[in-house]
């Protein structure tokens, strides 16, 4: 008994004692339920007004296009009426013409008015073509014009069928306007492309020019050059020929007088040995004269042996310097 006591001092001390399990599953089913029934009745009550709302909108649309409707209907009749009333007027003047050119006689008169009569029944009947959609037209126009019963709404209706008549006039003109704006920019723009096409041609020929000239001209300067070429063939085969024939004449000069040759060839000799060049290139220059000498003196081309041998004993006295 002593230890529960104690037990139970000790539970009193940690705490109130805690709730049984099915107990808390209760508390929590019911307050869970409460919250799913209020978002229930929040969802039901959204749906409703959204549905509200939706009809209204629906409802306002439909205004809207009955009055659109109502306003083209009156925009047509007062156009049908406009033109009705402008091609009777002038059928009616056109019959007037008609009756004064009888009374005068005048055939040709006569003919032109029974033409303009034709022109005006002409475009009355294609007016009146619908004859079953114009007749509700003018019957709705006629109506109201019936139920109004006072002046001052006979003039509310008649300044609406002026404003309607001024509408159509005034869109007649925009349309007039529009279609003289679209044709003008078609003539533009076909100016503009035919402008393009005689310019790309214009280019093309010049381009067609261009390269002819510049072909006339490469072709013109290949003949120069060509020309030239052969020109210069031609001056160098002369030098070369008159060279030649200089060197053919001078050989037979020094052949036929070899001893000016041994004389002139001693004299570059002495010149090379006394000159302030090196001795190497004393040797290369004074060897360059030796043998374009020894080829006149040699005896084998027909100089004389004795003049070659003092050629040759001089040179070896030059190479020991």
């Amino acid at each position: 008994m002593r230890v529960d006591k104690e037990k139970r001092g000790h539970e009193h001390q940690l705490g109130p004692r805690p709730l049984n399990k099915n107990v808390c599953n209760i508390i929590m089913s019911r307050r869970v339920g409460l919250n799913i029934s209020n978002l229930e009745n929040n969802i039901k009550r959204n749906e409703q007004i959204l549905k509200e709302a939706e009809k209204k909108r629906v409802n306002a649309e439909k205004n809207r296009m009955n009055a659109e409707k109502k306003r083209l209907e009156m925009e047509k009749v007062a156009q049908m009426f406009i033109i009705y009333a402008a091609v009777k007027t002038a059928e009616e003047k056109a019959r007037v013409e008609m009756e004064k050119a009888k009374k005068e006689s005048n055939k040709r008169a006569e003919t032109k008015a029974k033409s303009k009569i034709k022109k005006a029944s002409e475009k009355i009947t294609k007016i009146l073509k619908n004859g079953k959609e114009v007749a509700d037209l003018f019957f709705k126009l006629t109506t109201i014009w019936a139920n109004a019963n006072n002046t001052k709404e006979r003039k509310s209706i008649e300044a609406k069928a002026k404003k309607l008549a001024n509408n159509a006039k005034k869109a007649e003109e925009k349309a007039r306007r529009n279609a003289a704006n679209r044709a003008r920019n078609e003539r533009a723009l076909r100016q503009w492309h035919r402008r393009e096409a005689e310019r790309k041609a214009e280019a093309a020929a010049n381009a067609n020019r261009k390269a002819e000239a510049n072909a006339k001209r490469q072709a013109e300067a290949a003949a120069n050059a060509k020309r030239q070429a052969e020109a210069e063939a031609n001056a160098k085969r002369q030098a070369n020929a008159k060279r030649q024939a200089e060197e053919v004449q001078r050989r037979r000069q020094r052949q036929a007088n070899p001893e000016s040759v041994y004389k002139e060839a001693i004299r570059k000799l002495e010149y090379i040995k006394s000159s302030r060049i090196s001795r190497n290139q004393k040797l290369t220059e004074g060897k360059k004269v030796f043998r374009k000498t020894s080829l006149i003196l040699h005896p084998n081309k027909g100089g004389k042996e004795e003049l070659f041998k003092n050629l040759s004993s001089y040179y070896n006295n030059f190479k020991k310097m």
